[in-house]
C-alpha cells in the first residue's frame, strides 16, 4: 500500500508539474502574439492618420501660428526683451537680447518650413520644445502672481492667463501629433522623393 501511495503521489506531481509547463511555455507566444498584433495596430494608424486631411492641417495651422508669432518680434525685438525680461527667470540682460534676436527667426523658420512640409520630423521637435518651454514660462508667472504680457503674437498687449495656457496646450498637442505620426502626403518633401524615385526609375 505504502509504495502505491507513493507512485500515486509521485505521478500527481509529474502530471501537476506537466501542466504548469504547458501554461508556461503556452503564454509566452501569445504574449509575443499579442505585442506583434499592437505594433501592427500602431503602425496601420500611423499610416491611416497620414492620409487623414486634418494632419495637414495641423502642420499648416502650426506654421501659421509660428509665421505670425514671428513678424512682430523680428521687426521690434527690443518690445520682445522687455516682454522676456517681465518674466523675471532671466537674470542676464544679455542673455535677453540675444533670446530676443534669435528667437522670432527660429519661430519665422518653422512657421516656413511647417507650411511647406520640408523637415517634418525635426521641425516637430523643434516646434514641440519652444511651445513646450513657453507654456512653462507662462505658468511659472501665473504660480507667482504676475501680470504680464505673454509675449506670444507680435508685440500686441495680451496677459498671461488660463486661455494663453491652454492655447499653447492645444498647438503643442496639434505639434506632437505631426511629430508622432507619418508625415502627411501634402508635403514638398514628400513631392520630392517622389519626383527623384521616378527620375531614378527612368534612369
Amino acid at each position: 500500500m505504502g509504495r502505491i501511495a507513493v507512485r500515486q503521489r509521485l505521478c500527481a506531481g509529474q502530471n501537476l508539474l506537466g501542466r504548469v509547463q504547458r501554461l508556461v511555455f503556452r503564454r509566452k507566444p501569445r504574449g509575443e502574439r499579442k505585442r506583434k498584433e499592437f505594433l501592427e495596430r500602431v503602425v496601420k494608424l500611423a499610416e491611416k492618420l497620414s492620409r487623414l486631411p486634418f494632419l495637414f492641417l495641423f502642420r499648416f495651422i502650426l506654421g501659421l501660428v509660428f509665421l505670425y508669432a514671428s513678424l512682430g518680434k523680428v521687426l521690434d525685438p527690443q518690445t520682445f526683451a522687455e516682454n522676456l525680461l517681465a518674466y523675471r527667470i532671466f537674470s542676464s540682460a544679455l542673455v535677453v537680447r540675444y533670446l530676443a534676436v534669435t528667437l522670432p527667426w527660429i519661430e519665422w523658420f518653422c512657421g516656413i518650413f511647417l507650411i511647406l512640409g520640408l523637415f517634418v520630423r525635426s521641425v516637430s521637435i523643434l516646434a514641440s520644445g519652444l511651445l513646450l518651454a513657453f507654456g512653462v514660462a507662462m505658468s511659472s508667472a501665473m504660480i507667482r502672481g504676475l501680470e504680464i504680457n505673454c509675449g506670444c503674437f507680435t508685440n500686441a498687449h495680451e496677459v498671461v492667463s488660463s486661455f494663453t495656457l491652454l492655447r499653447d496646450s492645444l498647438f503643442l498637442v496639434m505639434s506632437l501629433v505631426v511629430l508622432f505620426s507619418r508625415v502627411d502626403s501634402f508635403t514638398l518633401q514628400n513631392f520630392i522623393a517622389r519626383k527623384k524615385q521616378r527620375s531614378d526609375v527612368l534612369e
